[in-house]
């Protein structure tokens, strides 16, 4: 009997689990639709702090596009980030590449991400290449702000939150 139940169990998490794959390849462009917008905020990794800027467009025909600034006055330091969600046969694919002052680029490749859950205030996005970071995080709190939430590379490190506010 109890190795009945446990086969049921197995299969009902087999099944779930399934389910939320699915659901993933389901996603589209319009279930983050929510994190379009300008964006402005305050960061911080542990070691460094700065002020970033974060401007979401709209969906439109399965792609948005993110621009990102990073601003760290007492270093002097500026970088951007340029990037292009896309709907493709994969799901929802996040590229993007850094760049500096300059236009030079941080990254030999664009890093990609892919859209493994979304819902009305949260979304998150999972590395597949030349990612800095496992994951991303995007969730709409309560008050309104935007919190982004970067998973660390290494256990020992912080992660990169950067909390904004709708700045138009």
């Amino acid at each position: 009997m109890r190795c009945s139940r446990l086969w049921i169990v197995l299969v009902s998490c087999t099944c779930a689990l399934t389910s939320l794959t699915v659901a993933a390849d389901n996603l589209s462009t319009s279930d983050i639709a929510w994190l379009s917008g300008h964006w402005e905020g305050v960061g911080d990794d542990g070691k460094t702090k700065g002020k970033a800027l974060s401007i979401w467009t709209p969906p439109v025909e399965g792609s948005m596009s993110w621009t990102f600034r990073w601003h760290q006055a007492e270093q002097g330091h500026v970088h951007f980030a340029f990037s292009l969600l896309e709907e493709t046969d994969d799901g929802v694919v996040y590229r993007g590449i850094h760049h500096g002052r300059n236009f030079e680029t941080f990254e030999d490749a664009p890093w990609t991400f892919r859209l493994v859950e979304a819902d009305e205030t949260k979304a998150k996005f999972v590395c597949t290449a030349n990612c800095r970071a496992p994951g991303v995080e995007f969730t709409l709190l309560p008050d309104g702000s935007l919190q982004e939430s970067r998973q660390p590379a290494n256990d020992d490190a912080a992660p990169f939150v950067v909390t904004y506010n709708p700045s138009r």
